[in-house]
């Protein structure tokens, strides 16, 4: 990781990868089509990403693989801690407000 930037794009890679599909097989969408839009959401942010500035800046490889890690580690205690609040909730309805 020599850029903030893939530090960003790692980062960016696995929120989409772990919110998106749950949301969207919520609303229905079949699984091809879950596959596109994932593809084309990170697409759009890759493309985003590259466009930011302060992004662009070196980074060692040590800072970016600890930012990338702690990240992660926090990404994954939300994800589970959302799930097990839908889950006692009883609903898995995804409120409309999203979309």
């Amino acid at each position: 990781m020599k850029k903030w930037e893939n530090v960003a794009r790692g980062i960016s890679f696995v929120i989409i990868l772990t919110f998106l599909p749950y949301f969207l097989e919520n609303i229905g969408i079949s699984f091809w089509l879950i596959g596109l839009c994932i593809f084309a959401v990170i697409y759009c942010v890759f493309f985003i990403l590259s466009k930011i500035e302060c992004l662009q800046k070196s980074v060692s490889n040590k800072v970016g693989w600890l930012t990338y890690i702690m990240v992660f580690i926090i990404i994954m205690v939300l994800y589970y801690k959302i799930g097990s609040v839908l889950a006692h909730d009883g609903s898995m309805r995804v409120s409309a407000a999203f979309f």
